[in-house]
């Protein structure tokens, strides 16, 4: 995509050294190549003008992609931080991955609509009330951890909030910079239009 509208331009390829080549070429499925003809995400590329901190964000980000929850319920939360927020890069990197995890017209509506939407049950309202009380005071209530415990271990109730903090990072970043999608990738605007009756 052009890079019109970002605030910092993406590193050009003639100035990776092979550092950089390691980390913007990186998958964070295990055992995943990059295809031919591989292209970065463009927020990997703007990060590389800080090599150590992108260094530092990526390995962490890897384990949090890789985490504990089913990748159903990863990428529902991941996409209710990105609708939240509005972030254009994060929606356009995980609608596929929703989808490609069963995520529904339905289930994407909830993403929409939030915790409170009609027909949503227990279980996924749950995931999105914590993102919603994350996003409204940087806590979770004692009704709300309750129920988290009737359903996850320890080791995913300390994941929970660093999954839903990392995507609020990405989100920030993404943001802060205006790091665009390219054209091909599903778009913010147009998944609400084509995933909400009242468009």
């Amino acid at each position: 995509m052009s890079a019109e509208g970002q605030r910092i331009q993406p590193l050009p390829n003639d100035e990776w050294d092979d550092d950089i080549v390691s980390l913007v070429t990186q998958q964070w499925t295990p055992g995943q190549k990059p295809p031919e003809n591989y292209q970065p995400p463009n927020l990997f590329t703007t990060l590389a003008r800080n090599r150590e901190l992108f260094r530092t964000w990526s390995a962490f980000g890897y384990e949090v992609f890789n985490g504990p929850l089913t990748d159903r319920d990863r990428e529902l939360i991941i996409l209710r931080v990105a609708w939240r927020l509005q972030c254009r890069f994060e929606w356009a990197n995980h609608e596929g991955f929703g989808i490609n995890c069963g995520l529904t017209d339905k289930e994407f509506r909830f993403v929409f609509e939030g915790p409170e939407s009609e027909g949503i049950g227990e279980y996924d309202k749950l995931l999105l009330t914590v993102v919603e009380e994350f996003h409204h005071d940087g806590h979770i209530t004692d009704a709300t951890w309750d129920a988290l415990s009737q359903h996850f271990d320890t080791e995913q109730l300390v994941y929970i909030p660093a999954l839903i903090g990392e995507y609020t990072l990405v989100a920030y970043m993404a943001n802060a910079l205006r790091i665009r999608p390219d054209d091909v990738m599903p778009q913010l605007d147009s998944a609400r239009k084509r995933l909400t009756p009242s468009g």
